[in-house]
C-alpha cells in the first residue's frame, strides 16, 4: 500500500498585468521541450489509436508549444479538461478565455471537459472516461498536465493506475518569480493506493 500526504498552496492572486478579457498571465518565463516522464513512454509507432488530454492552466501558449513539439497531435484526437469552477469565482474565465483562440485554431474537437480546479477525484474520473472512450487495445492516452497541481496530481494517479496505455508530457517551465501576490488557502491531500 503506498501513501502520500500531498499539500496545495492556492494564491489569492496571480499577477496580469492586462485588465482586458483576454489576460496575459506572468506564470512561467520559460517553457521548454516537453519531455516523459522516465518510465511511462510509450513507443508512438505501435499504436493505432493516440489521444491527447491537455489539462488548461491560464497559458494558452503552453498549449500551442506542445501542438508545435508534437507534430501528431490533431485536433480530432485531443481532449481539452477545463478547471472549472476555479480556486475563486470569476477565475475560470482566465483559462476559458486564454485558450478559446487555441481550441478554434487547432480545432481542438475530441472532447471539452470540465472538473473542478481543486477536484482531483473528478478530474482523475474525467481522465478515466476518455480512456474507456478510445477505439482499440492498441490505443494510448497522452496527458499534458498544464494546469494546477490538484489536476496534475489526478493525471500522475492516472499515469500509475493505467501505466500499460498513458503517458505524460511535460514542458517543465521555469516559474516566474513574481507569479503570485498572497497565498490563500491549503489544500491537503492523502492518498492511499493499494495495488
Amino acid at each position: 500500500m503506498l501513501i502520500a500526504f500531498i499539500a496545495n498552496l492556492i494564491p489569492i492572486k496571480f499577477k496580469t498585468d492586462f485588465p482586458e478579457i483576454q489576460k496575459q498571465f506572468d506564470l512561467s518565463i520559460e517553457v521548454n521541450d516537453f519531455k516523459s516522464v522516465p518510465g511511462f513512454n510509450i513507443v508512438d509507432d505501435v499504436l493505432e489509436d493516440k489521444q491527447y488530454a491537455f489539462l488548461a492552466g491560464y497559458e494558452a501558449n503552453r498549449i500551442e508549444a506542445a501542438f508545435e513539439y508534437q507534430e501528431n497531435i490533431i485536433g480530432k484526437n485531443t481532449h481539452i479538461i477545463f478547471g472549472v469552477p476555479a480556486y475563486y469565482a470569476g477565475w475560470e474565465t482566465n483559462s476559458l478565455f486564454n485558450n478559446v483562440n487555441v481550441v478554434e485554431d487547432k480545432r481542438i474537437v475530441g472532447s471539452l471537459n470540465y472538473s473542478g480546479a481543486t477536484d482531483v477525484i473528478n478530474t482523475y474520473k474525467q481522465l478515466l472516461r476518455i480512456i474507456n472512450s478510445m477505439s482499440s487495445h492498441n490505443s494510448n492516452l497522452c496527458i499534458l498536465p498544464l494546469s494546477n497541481k490538484p489536476m496534475s496530481l489526478a493525471a500522475a494517479l492516472v499515469l500509475v493506475e493505467k501505466q500499460k496505455i498513458t503517458n505524460l508530457l511535460y514542458d517543465h517551465p521555469k516559474q516566474s518569480s513574481l507569479r503570485t501576490d498572497k497565498l490563500g488557502k491549503w489544500h491537503y491531500y492523502n492518498i492511499e493506493w493499494n495495488e
